[in-house]
């Protein structure tokens, strides 16, 4: 707050509040500082012991090692991607979303092959450009296409749409999410099935950065088979 033109009397009050959010700030940073630098310390160890565990004897207990393995490693990933959401607002760019999905798309392509899937991407009938963060948007599709892959019930399409409104949805022909569950899994930790390998992290995330870009993520509801979420972010004239 402003010291200027305070009456005498109010200023030590005023200093006080300035301190305290000034100590705030700082705490979030070491905060923040904390975690990143935690996910990353985390990435050589898993790496480590990932090699080492692929050496070891195909035996049951190897095999969970490694998944177990692949849980840590997509929670010290999840922490790293929460702090995208600090990045500024002025760090954004006008792009065509056709290009930018599908880019991403083709990235995940081969993870969703090796799963068991097939992967379709339906592209905008009309050409779509957004103002966005390309990294934090990036981010969102790949926790929403990882999310496709993990709880997709392992076979079938996942299928990445576009449509002329800014709307970009992720379609899965699995189990599907439960209508009570709905908004519970956008809570962070949360996960539907506890022996997932995710933390529960992927689709807060994605969800705070389509707020941040002024637009919005949920999941949709009808007769079809499996899961469909839909983001939409604001369309650039």
């Amino acid at each position: 707050m402003p010291v200027k033109h305070v009456p005498q009397e109010i200023a030590p009050l005023v200093h006080a509040f300035n301190e305290a959010l000034a100590r705030l700030a700082q705490g979030y940073d070491r905060h923040n500082r904390f975690l990143t630098d935690a996910a990353h310390e985390l990435r050589t160890p898993i790496a480590i012991l990932r090699t080492r565990a692929e050496l070891l004897r195909q035996e049951p207990q190897s095999t969970r090692l490694l998944h177990d393995i692949e849980r840590l490693s997509h929670l010290a990933q999840q922490l790293l991607d929460h702090q995208l959401l600090d990045r500024p607002s002025d760090q954004r760019e006008i792009v065509d979303l056709d290009d930018l999905v599908c880019r991403v798309a083709a990235d995940f392509a081969p993870l969703a092959i090796e799963a068991g899937y097939d992967l379709a991407f339906e592209p905008s009938p009309d050409k779509t450009r957004v103002e966005v963060n390309v990294l934090q948007i990036e981010r969102a599709l790949a926790n929403l296409v990882c999310n496709a892959i993990e709880h997709g019930g392992g076979g079938g399409t996942i299928t990445v749409a576009i449509d002329r409104t800014g709307g970009i949805e992720v379609r899965d022909e699995g189990p599907g999410i439960p209508v009570e569950e709905r908004e519970n899994v956008f809570e962070p930790f949360y996960r539907l099935q506890p022996q997932s390998r995710g933390a529960g992290l992927g689709l807060n995330l994605a969800r705070q950065i389509a707020l941040l870009h002024e637009g919005t993520i949920r999941i949709l509801a009808g007769s079809w088979r499996g899961a469909r979420i839909r983001m939409e972010l604001p369309v650039r004239s």
